[in-house]
């Protein structure tokens, strides 16, 4: 039976929820896995240089929608 796939857009979201909530220092691989719904070797496979690329990922998330529905509007 394949894994279930989460998609990415729910991934991020989750990750982010927990990187706002708990700060970078505080968001364990654990929380991280559970938000997702993914095994900690999945988020590594996902994201090799682990907890940095995620929070990176998010930051560039955040980026993106502050450009859409902050500066854009300006």
């Amino acid at each position: 039976m394949r894994p279930q796939k989460i998609l990415d857009t729910d991934m991020i979201s989750g990750l982010t929820k927990v990187f706002r909530d708990k700060g970078y220092e505080g968001a364990s691989l654990n929380d991280l896995a559970e938000v997702t719904g993914l095994k900690k070797a999945s988020l590594y496979h996902r994201f090799p240089n682990g907890k940095q690329e995620m929070a990176e990922c998010v930051l560039s998330d955040i980026d993106q929608w502050v450009d859409k529905n902050i500066f854009f509007a300006l």
